[in-house]
């Protein structure tokens, strides 16, 4: 079986912390380096320190929790997929900050309807938005499900301010 095949669903359990999770507590304890996907979306998470122990994660979903900053989160450098969406992330520089450090294989990133988000602001706000994040992720392919190559002008105009 190939490594990173298994996955873990435990969604809409009203779990508070991963101990919570008999689902997860089960992958961690017999098969921890073969989990490549984790969703606990819909739950009442706010600290997933306890992922740590997966080291092969590639897709980590976590929508509609109540997490609001990558603080608990642990280095996962083989993370691909990272979703995010409802949630309570108000801090764009720190959550860039630890996004990059934390996740340096990041390929797709999903952060929509969190404080920090302006896409149902404006669309040039959230244009700025886009090309800050891909700026900060150069790894990034899509942000919010959709790819870069509408915001190839925007980015190059605030990569621009950036290094002035």
């Amino acid at each position: 079986m190939h490594a990173s095949s298994i996955k873990v669903v435990d969604r809409k359990n009203d779990l508070r912390n991963l101990g919570d999770s008999l689902e997860l507590k089960n992958a961690a304890e017999n098969k921890a380096s073969s989990i490549g996907e984790v969703d606990l979306s819909f739950n009442q998470i706010d600290n997933v320190e306890a992922l740590d122990v997966f080291p092969s994660l590639k897709i980590l979903m976590l929508d509609h929790n109540n997490l609001t900053s990558l603080t608990s989160f642990p280095n996962l450098p083989r993370l691909e997929t990272l979703s995010l969406s409802y949630n309570g992330i108000r801090d764009l520089d720190s959550f860039l900050v630890q996004l990059t450090s934390k996740f340096p294989n990041l390929k797709n990133l999903n952060v929509m309807k969190n404080p920090m988000n302006p896409m149902f602001e404006s669309e040039s706000k959230y244009s700025d938005f886009r090309a800050t994040v891909k700026i900060w992720v150069p790894s990034l392919l899509t942000l919010d499900g959709t790819d870069f190559s509408e915001n190839a002008d925007a980015i190059k105009k605030r990569q621009k301010d950036v290094e002035a």
